[in-house]
């Protein structure tokens, strides 16, 4: 370009070189928005990018940056194209914005968009990357923001990479992929998903668990959420976000959720207008590791009541995201009671007072305020006058060790041996009037004393009777049995439940005659008596379903009526269904749900049919799918424009008719059916797909 040039002087030359250096180098540095490429780190491919620059920028500035992800059935353009206020938000505030295309699946042979598999957040982190390289980005102001499928995918990069994402909104997305799973009809996002993951919920539930927001709140302990959802919302139920708001509020973490009223599934509805709202919420919310650490206030035990930060009462353990130096007020309560217990205030962790100020430390800290545990504890005699214990009466005993107890009888009685009404309290040695007790829970400890007068017959047994109902001194028996116990002595009766009584028969315990516990301690009488466990009988139901989840199975008390059922239709492989077309056994019926009375064992099987999805395209697809005729007549559903679906009974034989259009000739039908006639049939014996094609 400049071969033929000639120069007079250095001098000169030097000065055009200097020039024509400043023109290159000013020309190179000059970035503009617009549509970029790179070459995928993941696996090698081209990947595309829209970047969206602030007004005035300057790229040796500290610019924060925000990832805009895109929804389902979109692309890069879609910031730029619906969101114009907050682009201008953006702009004005100097903040960068990255807006990466997702990644396509193939599955069934089936192309779906995705933002959920490890390559697509790959995609993502190449991005910063490669703006980190050429621009002076704000290390601590990385956001990430998606609407609907890229809501998902916002909470699922953030969940992965708590070093990099300073906060994330997510707009109307999915927070539990099992649920919606097998909640959403859309085929394509159904199949998306489980395209994603390889599987569905039930053959691959691990996956699902981890690649849920909703189970793995952990993840966001130092990611602040911003959650934005429709109210009337039938795409992504709105359950999805306040799940999550509840779940990570419960957490301690930083979470802000606005649910707008009477806004369905629309992006647009949620974000515009509150364009400053969302700009504040990034600026106010740098990378974790540029703010305070965590400050974890708990109690020994942990629970509710027992602790107040900044006047407000808290259940510990609670987690707090303080600034270094900040001055916080925290008090002990002095006495927590519960049923049985109660909790004596001890000290703090930190060596202040019941109530003292904290100041936050410049690393994570846990303050710990600890609690004695004083149990209650009451001393009895049987038979009430047969003598004294000491301690006596009903107190609280702190578990400090062994409490020495002694049993003293009065005259006409001799000391036979002390019991306990709970497993909580341990008896060194029961048969020793003089002897120790430890205690770990309320109950009661009794000293029992036995008459010096004789002894008595007493008959244990059982209704039902026989062998398996009754145990009596941790002995199994057979009812009825009787027994020559001296009067005033204790002995344990135990009723077990349930008792096999044969297939699909058992027997549950309702109560003894004596009105004690299933199982007590009995003291002779001086008189003889009948001890008598009452059992009520049980019939087992049996429901067998080739499909869904059958409802009802179980035992039933002897006379009632048992409701059972199945969910129908029943979800199959891809364009497979099975319908129940009723039930049979010790009831029938032809509906998806009946009753039987339980006055013996009872076993119900329910049948199905198969059914098969036929799919109705027209193209080109703006044409009305109503200008196809489908015999046998049924209604159909929506799939999309120029798409609608049926089901259909396996076997059976569908003629499909191209009407007449205004405008348009009919050209041929292609799929399951490939004639050139208006009209055609095709044999349900598997999903099917049937294209109608008209020409100008």
């Amino acid at each position: 370009m400049f071969s033929n040039l000639k120069f007079r002087s250095p001098a000169v030359l030097f000065i055009v070189i200097l020039c024509l250096a400043t023109f290159f180098v000013t020309t190179s540095a000059a970035a503009t928005s617009g549509d970029r490429s790179f070459t995928a780190s993941y696996d090698g491919s081209t990947r595309y990018y829209w970047l969206d620059l602030p007004d005035d920028f300057n790229s040796s500035a500290s610019t924060p940056l925000v990832i805009f992800l895109h929804g389902y059935g979109q692309d890069r353009s879609c910031y730029r194209t619906y969101y114009p206020g907050l682009q201008l938000a953006f702009h004005q505030n100097g903040w960068m914005v990255a807006c990466p295309e997702c990644r396509w699946i193939n599955s069934g042979g089936n192309s779906y968009q995705t933002w959920y598999t490890a390559p697509s957040r790959s995609d993502i982190t190449d991005v910063i990357n490669l703006l980190e390289q050429e621009f002076n980005i704000n290390r601590n102001h990385i956001h990430v923001v998606g609407t609907s499928m890229g809501g998902s995918g916002t909470l699922k990069y953030a969940m992965f990479n708590p070093n990099i994402i300073a906060s994330a909104l997510d707009v109307m997305g999915v927070t539990n992929f099992t649920e919606f799973y097998y909640w959403t009809p859309n085929s394509d996002l159904h199949n998306s998903i489980a395209a994603a993951y390889g599987g569905t919920p039930t053959t691959k539930p691990q996956v699902y668990k981890d690649e849920s927001p909703l189970g793995n709140e952990i993840r966001f302990m130092h990611t602040p959420v911003f959650l934005l959802h429709g109210s009337a919302d039938t795409v992504v139920p709105v359950s999805n976000s306040r799940n999550l708001n509840n779940s990570l509020s419960q957490a301690g973490y930083v979470v802000k959720y606005d649910e707008i009223p009477g806004v369905g599934h629309y992006g647009t509805d949620l974000i515009n207008g509150r364009e400053q709202e969302i700009f504040e919420w990034f600026r106010d919310h740098p990378l974790y590791t540029t703010v305070s650490p965590s400050t974890t206030i708990t109690s020994i035990p942990a629970g509710t009541g027992f602790v107040i930060v900044d006047g407000v009462a808290v259940t510990t353990p609670r987690i707090f995201k303080w600034a270094v130096g900040e001055h916080h007020n925290l008090t002990a309560s002095s006495l927590v009671s519960g049923t049985g217990v109660q909790y004596v205030y001890s000290g703090w962790s930190d060596g202040g007072g019941q109530t003292h100020d904290y100041t936050v430390q410049s690393s994570s800290n846990t303050v710990t305020a600890t609690y004695k545990t004083q149990w209650q504890v009451t001393f009895t005699v049987n038979p009430t006058g047969a003598g004294t214990t000491s301690p006596t009466g009903s107190g609280l005993w702190e578990e400090s060790g062994p409490l020495s107890i002694l049993a003293t009888p009065t005259n006409g009685y001799s000391f036979s041996s002390w019991s306990t009404s709970t497993g909580s309290i341990t008896l060194t040695s029961a048969s020793s009037a003089s002897t120790s007790a430890t205690i770990s829970g309320p109950g009661t400890i009794t000293a029992n004393f036995a008459s010096a007068t004789g002894t008595v017959s007493v008959v244990i047994t059982s209704s039902p009777s026989g062998a398996g109902f009754v145990k009596v001194d941790g002995t199994a028996i057979a009812t009825p049995q009787t027994f020559t116990w001296t009067e005033g002595s204790t002995h344990t009766l135990q009723a077990n439940s349930p008792v096999p009584g044969g297939s699909g028969v058992q027997y549950i315990y309702t109560g003894w005659s004596d009105t004690g516990g299933q199982t007590h301690n009995y003291t002779v009488q001086s008189t003889s008596n009948t001890v008598t466990a009452t059992f009520k009988t049980q019939y087992q139901l049996t429901v067998t379903s080739a499909y869904g989840t059958p409802l009802g199975v179980g035992w039933y008390d002897n006379g009632k009526a048992a409701s059972f059922s199945v969910t129908s239709p029943a979800v199959g492989s891809s364009g497979t269904r099975y319908v129940c077309t009723g039930y049979s056994g010790d009831a029938s019926g032809s509906g998806t749900s009946g009753t039987v009375t339980m006055n013996g064992p009872k076993k119900i099987t329910f049948a199905w049919k198969t059914q098969y999805k036929l799919t109705v395209k027209i193209s080109p697809f703006w044409l009305s799918t109503t200008n196809i005729g489908v015999s046998p007549a049924s209604a159909p559903t929506s799939n999309g424009w120029g798409s609608v679906y049926y089901w259909f009974d396996s076997s059976t034989t569908v003629t499909l008719t191209a009407k007449a259009i205004s405008g348009y000739k009919f050209s041929k039908w292609s799929g399951a059916a490939s004639v050139t006639l208006a009209t055609a049939t095709v044999k349900m014996s598997g999903p099917m797909t049937v294209t109608a094609t008209y020409t100008r």
